[in-house]
């Protein structure tokens, strides 16, 4: 896997490489790298045009991210959590799931690459609890970071968010058991320490969080630049 990023960061640098090109840059026998290129064609990774190399367009977006793909880095994960409001309760799901199986805690889910933060959050909802929500704000964004036995494992940046529902009647989830809780009578120990902490200290919260949407063409030049507030 190693081979291939090498061969993979050719490609940051240089949008179309031969075969003699990528020999030279690397170093590896004809054999090795043609089995290796052959390899990244198949994954989707590179195509052939004519004599070059040239990285698919669904690669053009792997790029900020391919070390973590392949294992080389671990990367930051970013999540949108959502605290549902009605009046003076949040809406907690009992995880059936690890980590913290058994837990409860707030509804969440990756952001995807298409979708805004608002986009996340109302779809995550109606996925895991069926309830269509209106976006409130954004209330805090959290570094978390897991650590065992002295080694970072896991880091997620987390994006809490506010949402109010359309109605309160509950959907059975896959995801877990949803229940409406006080919030001002919320137990420590059957929460998910970190969702407790945001709870208490961050939902009330107001944060600004801009949206930057920037448009390149065919040859990753700049068209245009657009700031969302």
């Amino acid at each position: 896997m190693d081979v291939q990023y090498k061969i993979f960061e050719l490609f940051i640098k240089a949008k179309r490489l031969r075969f003699s090109d990528i020999e030279k840059a690397t170093g590896m026998k004809s054999n090795l790298l043609a089995y290796h290129l052959e390899g990244l064609v198949k994954q989707g990774v590179l195509t052939k045009e004519y004599d070059d190399y040239v990285l698919t367009k669904n690669a053009e977006t792997m790029m900020p991210m391919f070390a973590q793909l392949i294992g080389k880095e671990k990367g930051v994960l970013p999540v949108v959590l959502m605290a549902i409001l009605n009046e003076d309760k949040i809406l907690l799901l009992k995880r059936n799931k690890r980590p913290y199986q058994g837990y409860w805690g707030m509804p969440g889910g990756k952001l995807q690459l298409q979708e805004s933060i608002p986009d996340c959050a109302l779809r995550e909802a109606e996925e895991e609890t069926g309830l269509k929500c209106n976006f409130s704000h954004i209330a805090s964004v959290i570094h978390e970071r897991v650590k065992e036995n002295e080694e970072y494992k896991h880091a997620f940046l987390l994006f809490l968010t506010v949402l109010k529902p359309e109605a309160i009647k509950l959907k059975e989830s896959e995801e877990g058991k949803l229940e409406w809780f006080p919030l001002n009578n919320l137990q420590a120990d059957r929460i998910i320490p970190s969702d407790y902490n945001m709870i208490k200290e961050h939902i009330e919260q107001m944060t600004k969080v801009s949206t930057v949407i920037m448009e390149e063409n065919s040859e990753g030049q700049l068209i245009s630049f657009n700031k969302k507030n």
